[in-house]
């Protein structure tokens, strides 16, 4: 047994470090027990913890190892760029905990010299991070970590900045979704202890009540945006290059075009998938700019940006999964990927806007009548029917208008709109009258 084959160390430190106090999470078990967990000590430190092996005398004790991680060894470990045997090989201390078998409850912890464990009791080569499947939520916290935060403090700006910057990319990940007549309501809840701690739950609202109550779901949208976040924090700086100059779909953008399709696919919706992809582009170059907006404050006074979904109470924060992590590290290549995304726009032609309003007749296939966001066709003289957004001024309502009757009676009208073009080709109306 390893607990009698490595020698106990002791440098002064409370062995209490070992013990997760919050933010329980279980990665892998059996039916019995589990075999792989994390979750944050009293000291606000990232542990993770694996099941060693059984008490050769008594069936009802359990030894696990538990490991404190930087935040950016655990980033790199739910990324899938180190595996959990790294961490066995580049922790310096670790700590043996023996649990009651039944209750799982501590009954002991030894502080170890981690480069003494023998490789028999090492993970295999190959042991990445688990693939979890998601609990469906629209609920999101978000923390700041070490530095001040751990007193649950933060400056002014700093807490402005991230919130502005989160209620940004949260409201338009889903608005930006092609043809799909929905808005996005943001709504805070009082921040909360444990770090520095926002909450933030998105509502769907469906502009068509029928379609609404026909195909709504709110873990088809949570799922997608869960996936887009993540994305965004943990794949976009790898594969920034092949999104946005290369010829190929590298593996994980390809599995987030997917999630998008499938989306479209159980909404009962159409959609062309270079429609979809130029979406999803622009939604990921959002959401990595306000990432970066709302983690330029890492560095001396905070160590880390979390981001987690929540299931349950979002004041209690019952049940959390995690997102991804941002700290200074990670911080910087995230820059460089929106640098990129910037650098890569400015070779392409821009888009022009009218300066003087002209007539089109158009008809609408798509109208959100909150956001008076929408999406049109034209036909040209020579047959081609061109598809672009539509932007619609003014407050006045817009039900029992000729907009809603083109939408609904799919009648072609006039208005009176200035178009933005790239190229020759209409990409948006801002339609005045």
């Amino acid at each position: 047994m390893l607990i009698n084959e490595i020698e106990a160390i002791s440098v002064g430190l409370s062995n209490d470090a070992a013990i997760i106090a919050t933010d329980y999470r279980v990665l892998s078990k059996t039916n019995e027990y589990p075999v792989l967990y994390t979750g944050i000590n009293d000291y606000n430190s990232r542990i993770i913890g694996s099941f060693i092996e059984e008490d050769d005398d008594d069936w009802t004790v359990l030894y696990y190892i538990h490991f404190i991680l930087k935040p950016a060894d655990y980033i790199s470990f739910t990324s899938n760029r180190i595996t959990y045997r790294d961490i066995f090989q580049l922790a310096n201390r670790a700590y043996i905990v023996k649990r009651d078998f039944a209750s799982l409850s501590v009954q002991g912890i030894t502080l170890v010299d981690a480069s003494k464990i023998s490789g028999e009791y090492w993970p295999h080569a190959k042991s990445y991070f688990p693939q979890i499947r998601k609990t469906p939520s629209l609920n999101y916290s978000v923390s700041l970590t070490g530095g001040i935060a751990d007193n649950h403090q933060a400056f002014l700006a700093d807490s402005i900045t991230i919130q502005q910057a989160v209620y940004d990319f949260l409201e338009e990940s889903i608005d930006n979704l092609p043809n799909l007549a929905v808005s996005t309501e943001i709504l805070e809840l009082a921040p909360a202890n444990g770090s520095f701690k926002f909450f933030f739950s998105v509502n769907i609202k469906f502009d068509d009540k029928k379609q609404q109550d026909i195909f709504y779901r709110e873990n088809l949208f949570s799922l997608y945006q869960n996936e887009l976040i993540e994305y965004s924090i943990k794949h976009l700086p790898t594969e920034v290059s092949q999104v946005y100059y290369g010829n190929e779909t590298p593996q994980y953008f390809a599995e987030l075009l997917k999630s998008a399709k499938d989306l479209y696919t159980k909404l009962g919706q159409t959609i062309e998938e270079s429609e979809l992809i130029t979406s999803l582009k622009e939604s990921i170059q959002n959401i990595a700019h306000n990432l970066v907006k709302a983690s330029k404050s890492l560095g001396p006074n905070y160590s880390a940006l979390e981001f987690n979904t929540v299931s349950g109470e979002l004041s209690q924060d019952t049940h959390t999964e995690s997102l991804g992590s941002i700290t200074a590290d990670s911080r910087a290549g995230l820059t460089g990927a929106v640098d990129f995304i910037v650098s890569i726009a400015s070779r392409k032609p821009q888009p022009v806007t009218e300066e003087e309003s002209h007539k089109y007749k158009i008809r609408l296939y798509n109208l959100n009548t909150e956001s008076r966001k929408g999406s049109a066709i034209l036909v040209e003289e020579n047959g081609n029917v061109l598809k672009f957004k539509i932007t619609i001024a003014g407050n006045f309502p817009l039900e029992e208008t000729k907009f809603t009757q083109s939408l609904y009676k799919k009648n072609i009208i006039d208005v009176l709109a200035k178009a933005t073009r790239f190229g020759d080709k209409i990409t948006r109306l801002n339609i005045e009258s």
